[in-house]
């Protein structure tokens, strides 16, 4: 298959990931059967925690995995451990898309769960947003502009959420800290798409 249908399979489910070869044990067979051996020998609190994580876009840090997921320190280490969260040396923990997929469908089994989880993180990003907006205007721009990049798929997909539900609160927070670093980073059309949205 040519790589751009391979990407829009996987992007569909997990199914595409399997082989019908018969000397391969039964567990191996497909990724969606090798996580599934992985989700079971999770404890309850470390299910609920990694289901939660897939709310997250290009990493995260331990702060928001906290406030977002409920994530303590001893379970994001053993998530790590057991190679289904990966810490960068900055601290950043990312997620591979495959396992984020795998969290995200075992996540929409509980409508209510997925709905904290969407809302724990749009207020979380609306909260840091707001946090940076005077350091981005006249502060420490540099440190700032870098912070925020470095969560930009996160910032995307909260704005979008709070566009989506209406929660006025939540743009208002983040709006001027998105103006600029939309105008740092030459970033015009979208940030002109993303405030028409809004307004």
């Amino acid at each position: 298959m040519p790589c751009e249908e391979v990407v829009q399979e996987i992007a569909a489910g997990l199914t595409i990931l399997s082989t019908s070869l018969r000397n391969i044990p039964e567990r191996h067979r497909t990724m969606r059967a090798v996580f599934e051996q992985s989700w079971r020998r999770l404890s309850e609190q470390e299910q609920a925690v990694f289901q939660r994580l897939a709310v997250f876009r290009g990493g995260f840090r331990r702060e928001a995995a906290q406030q977002v997921a409920g994530a303590t320190l001893p379970v994001l280490a053993g998530l790590v451990d057991r190679s289904l969260l990966r810490q960068e040396p900055d601290g950043r923990y990312q997620i591979h898309e495959l396992l984020r997929q795998y969290g995200a469908e075992r996540l929409a089994e509980s409508p209510v769960d997925t709905f904290q989880a969407h809302e724990h993180h749009c207020t979380y990003y609306a909260d840091f947003l707001y946090s940076q907006s005077q350091p981005l205007a006249a502060g420490d721009q540099v440190g700032a502009l870098t912070r925020c990049t470095s969560d930009l798929d996160n910032i995307r997909t909260a704005w979008q959420r709070a566009v989506e539900h209406t929660k006025a609160d939540a743009i208002r927070k983040s709006a001027a800290a998105l103006h600029w670093i939309c105008q740092f980073q030459s970033r015009y059309l979208e940030g002109v798409n993303a405030l028409a949205g809004a307004a």
